[in-house]
């Protein structure tokens, strides 16, 4: 702004200056030619003259240092002056060229209200005011047409009135409040979102008043508790009465331990108004006052009612299943146990009548008792192999650290007739020392080094090599041989019990070991695979948890 007042208010405050000395000389005439006394009118009036200048100039600074904006129409809505705030806001550098009429700066700004709608030139701040309106605090959004820069802005607005009541001028003040605004629109954003958020989750939000005993909820949080609409009370104790009498005395620790730790989270039933019975899961920050002491609890509840349910079938599933597998290993262990007997029985007799009969009976003769003693035999192994396989889980002994270097070594010296009998050579790497049970992992090696011997190649000796690889929570062992291989596709099956990929004439064996394998690597907390190809062997891998330093 100026130093000064525009031309059209100087001129009228000149005016006003002129009518109060006209006023003073008619009064000095009324009192006569009294030359002192016109002396002392005029000093009078020369001191009110100084006066209003100074009052006019301490104005001017005054409108040129405000942070708030001001603009100044006259009687007939013509614009006539801006302070230095309503200019930036307006984005102009001088008031000259917005000294038009109201009706002109249409040309130049447009304004609408809080929801979009483009308001008449009568409901500008200005209009209202000239239309004798007081207006304070009316928002608006303005947009110059030029630039199509847009802001938010606040108005106040009143009239100034001589003493007969006629109009002088219109006072506008605005202020920018295009941050405020966008922050709010922020916030509604985030609360939307939130909202949302929180319907997806199907969660009741609460804010306790931790002294008053009183809460403010969401529509869902009660819907949690059983009710259709809002109650019209609702705080700790009116919950607590809610939760089942069993498991109140977890829900009143839950929050006596909030107000020292700050964090509430619990899960308890609660009985609806139907009687049905609720699992809830409330969880919660407390809030202090200045002096420490809590204030508020903030949080949500969901209803994890199913969830539990699944949880409680999930445990009676698992219970079900490890008493199954425990009553099929027994059966398995008592089945192969007791079948023993009358097979050593059978087992004597068929091999007497070989000893006694053989070449005595005929040919035909001769070769029913050699398919009675082979499958005699047989069946001793197939029984052996199931015992063992039941033992696998029933009487595993304890986990502890186990050098895999006297395992490898008593695995060899279980199969020295093999190794001696195939000409194979079986070497390793450093192997580690595991967390294990020594026999488990014994029969585990032997299992697998015997597989690789029986399955080599007719034209050359068996070559198999085991290593080991720490990886970060396991060791990684891998059995390689340069064996006969087979199909991948069959991979999987081979760890089955009884699954076999060659007839049982040739390849001795029942089917088991492999299954056995397998178990005993469950049994530990690892996995085993394979990989393999049709003339280029087999690598087995397997993975025992943990190490020992």
């Amino acid at each position: 702004m100026n130093n000064h007042f525009d031309p059209e208010t100087e001129k009228r405050i000149a005016e006003e200056v002129e009518r109060r000395v006209a006023a003073r000389l008619k009064e000095s005439e009324l009192i006569g030619n009294d030359i002192t006394e016109q002396k002392r009118v005029e000093n009078e009036l020369r001191a009110e003259q100084e006066k209003s200048e100074r009052q006019l100039t301490q104005m001017n600074a005054i409108l040129n240092q405000m942070t708030e904006g001001l603009v100044i129409f006259d009687q007939h809505g013509n614009l006539l002056d801006m302070n230095p705030a309503a200019l930036e806001t307006h984005g102009f550098d001088s008031v000259e060229t917005l000294r038009k009429h109201l009706n002109e700066l249409t040309e130049i700004f447009e304004l609408f209200d809080l929801q979009g709608r483009q308001l008449p030139v009568e409901e500008w701040p200005i209009g209202r005011v000239l239309n004798g309106e007081t207006i304070d605090s009316y928002e608006v959004r303005v947009r110059r047409l030029d630039t199509g820069k847009s802001w938010f802005a606040s108005y106040g607005g009143t009239s100034i009135r001589d003493q007969n009541g006629n109009l002088l001028l219109t006072i506008v003040t605005l202020r920018d409040i295009t941050e405020h605004k966008l922050a709010d629109e922020q916030l509604l954003e985030k609360e939307e979102r939130l909202r949302i958020a929180l319907e997806a989750a199907d969660l009741g939000v609460w804010d306790l008043d931790v002294e008053n005993d009183a809460a403010h909820r969401s529509l869902r949080h009660d819907q949690i508790f059983g009710y259709d609409e809002l109650q019209p009370q609702w705080g700790l104790e009116i919950m607590l009465r809610h939760v089942l009498p069993e498991d109140r005395p977890i829900a009143q620790e839950a929050h006596r331990r909030a107000a020292e730790t700050g964090v509430l989270s619990y899960e308890v039933r609660v009985q609806w108004p139907d009687g049905s019975i609720h699992w809830i899961s409330p969880h919660g920050r407390m809030h202090y006052d200045s002096e420490g002491r809590p204030s508020r609890i903030t949080g949500v509840v969901a209803d994890v009612t199913e969830r539990k349910q699944a949880e409680e079938e999930r445990e009676r599933l698992i219970e079900d299943l490890a008493r199954s597998n425990r009553e099929l290993e027994q059966f398995a262990y008592i089945a192969s146990h007791d079948l023993q007997t009358p097979l050593r029985t059978i087992s004597s007799f068929v091999n007497l009548l070989a000893r006694r009969y053989q070449g005595k009976l005929g040919p035909e003769a001769d070769e029913y008792i050699s398919y009675a003693v082979e499958g005699a035999a047989r069946m001793r192994h197939l029984i052996h192999d199931v015992l063992e396989y039941s033992r696998v889980g029933s009487q595993g002994k304890a986990i502890q650290p186990t050098d895999c270097r006297a395992v490898f070594d008593q695995a060899l010296a279980n199969l020295r007739e093999e190794i001696v009998e195939s000409g194979a050579k079986i070497t390793s790497d450093d192997l580690p020392a595991i967390p294990a049970d020594y026999s488990q992992a014994v029969q585990l090696f032997s299992n697998l080094l015997g597989n690789a011997i029986k399955y080599r190649k007719k034209e050359e000796p068996p070559r198999i090599h085991i290593s080991a690889e720490q990886r970060e929570n396991d060791w990684l062992f891998s059995v390689r041989d340069n064996g006969i291989g087979f199909e991948q596709q069959y991979a999987d099956r081979i760890f089955q019990v009884f699954q076999r990929l060659h007839a049982v004439g040739e390849y001795p064996g029942t089917g088991i070991g492999l299954a056995i394998c397998k178990k005993i690597v469950e049994r530990h907390g690892g996995e085993i695979w394979l990989e393999s190809a049709p003339g280029e062997g087999t690598t087995f891998f397997f993975t025992f948890p943990g190490k020992v330093q």
